[in-house]
């Protein structure tokens, strides 16, 4: 029991240790150490992100063998 008493012991000082040298390197270098920090605001308008023109989907080989799998295309009426 006291082997594992002084795992748990050890654990616990090496978390400290990392902590207060966390702490400590956070406080020395603000920035991480890379340069200026960057502006975070946008350089003009750039839309949204999702914004893409794609092609339509499928040939007219798919449009004719499944119609109702597109949106576009008219619905077949049934007799």
């Amino acid at each position: 029991m006291s082997l594992w008493l002084l795992v748990g012991v050890g654990y616990g000082m090496l978390l400290g240790l990392g902590l207060l040298l966390g702490r400590y390197l956070s406080a020395r270098f603000p920035r991480g150490g890379v340069g200026p920090a960057a502006d975070p605001s946008p350089k003009g308008s750039t839309g949204p992100s999702h914004a893409a023109e794609w092609l339509p989907l499928g040939s007219a080989f798919d449009r004719a063998l499944l119609p109702a799998a597109f949106a576009d295309a008219p619905l077949p009426v049934d007799a």
